[in-house]
């Protein structure tokens, strides 16, 4: 005979069994009622990449690389300044 699964309970046994469910995150949040549940365990992933650390960490990555861009764009247009001239 089989177990009896309780439905009230969801993902107390899915993250023993499932490499990608982290224990000690708390995948019933409210605001996850919303998420099927084939796609519970990119709930960490989620919350790491949408916290004030990572989102001011990729604005400077943003930023760093619309400088370096724009100072490639100007070395690019003075050597083809130079060749034009030498020509």
């Amino acid at each position: 005979m089989s177990d009896v699964i309780n439905l009230n309970k969801k993902w107390n046994h899915r993250w023993k069994t499932d490499p990608r469910f982290i224990e000690g995150f708390d995948y019933e949040k409210p605001e996850y009622a919303d998420v099927p549940d084939d796609l519970r365990w990119s709930l960490p992933l989620y919350d790491a990449a949408n916290s004030p650390q990572e989102l001011a960490r990729q604005k400077r990555i943003q930023e760093e690389a619309k400088v370096k861009s724009k100072a490639l764009d100007r070395s690019n247009r003075l050597k083809s300044r130079k060749l034009s001239i030498a020509d």
